[in-house]
């Protein structure tokens, strides 16, 4: 929240009035912490227009391979 303070205060500073806002969590994540919601309200607060919110958090595709192949143990013998 702090630094979406700073960030207000810049962009006053240099006239900007709108935002396009990018949101990446940890990978695996299903969806960003509580501080991003908060940082984007705080932007609002701040009377800057959100033109749009893009989540761009990495997700895995496929992951690990499996342990074992042709030579598995077998379950039950």
């Amino acid at each position: 929240m702090f630094v979406a303070q700073k960030i207000a205060e810049e962009a006053r500073d240099n006239g900007i009035t709108g935002f396009y806002v990018k949101i990446r969590a940890e990978t695996g994540e299903n969806n960003p912490g509580p501080g991003a919601h908060t940082a984007i309200k705080s932007l609002t607060r701040a009377g800057f227009k959100i033109i749009s919110i893009m989540d761009t958090t990495k997700m895995p595709r496929g992951g690990p391979k499996k342990q074992g192949g042709r030579k598995r143990k077998k379950m039950f013998n």
